[in-house]
């Protein structure tokens, strides 16, 4: 399924982060989550540029980001349109170098609200972290301990321990400027500071 939104002058604008909220509905015939990619169509000789895939369970709402940094400016620049995919995350369809497939398509409702860019980078880490603290309470069940390994007046390192049994090490870090700087499994989010 394909969702178009085509802006009047520059789609993106000067925005370095494109935000979106998500509520799939029930998709028939499928008990899988749902896939959501944006793809950003430019004109003239740029290929289509496509975010990572985020997974949102059905009949649960989410929020959305893509760090647009990455893309080159002559790309943003020439954006004609902006197409939000979702599919179900069991049943991806194949696609070609626009993005499309020859999918049969699906059945049932996906509502999409608030589409639109910001700069704000405190924003994107909040959605970010929120979505990873989500996915790793219906994987884990909920933080019922943590693990402190090493306590500075900088760092904070050790394991959350989750319902399942589940450790993730983690480690939490004042920077420099002032942030603060997480990361749980791998993934680093930035809060505050110069971001």
């Amino acid at each position: 399924m394909f969702t178009k939104a085509r802006g009047r002058n520059s789609l993106l604008g000067d925005g370095s982060f494109l935000f979106a909220d998500v509520l799939p509905g029930e998709v028939a015939e499928a008990d899988s989550a749902v896939t959501f990619r944006f793809r950003l169509h430019p004109r003239g000789p740029h290929d289509v540029v496509e975010s990572r895939p985020f997974s949102v369970k059905q009949r649960y709402g989410a929020g959305l980001a893509w760090d647009l940094r990455d893309i080159d400016e002559d790309v943003r620049a020439a954006a004609r349109r902006l197409e939000v995919a979702w599919y179900a995350s069991d049943d991806e369809p194949p696609t070609n170098s626009n993005g499309r497939g020859p999918g049969e398509g699906y059945n049932g409702t996906v509502y999409l609200d608030n589409i639109r860019t910001g700069d704000d980078p405190t924003t994107y880490n909040r959605r970010r972290w929120l979505r990873n603290r989500r996915r790793l309470q219906r994987e884990n069940g909920f933080r019922t301990d943590v693990t402190v390994d090493e306590l500075t007046d900088t760092i904070q390192r050790g394991q959350f321990v989750y319902a399942d049994g589940t450790e993730l090490d983690y480690e939490g870090r004042i920077t420099d400027d002032g942030g603060l700087e997480v990361t749980i499994d791998g993934d680093t989010f930035v809060f505050g500071g110069d971001e």
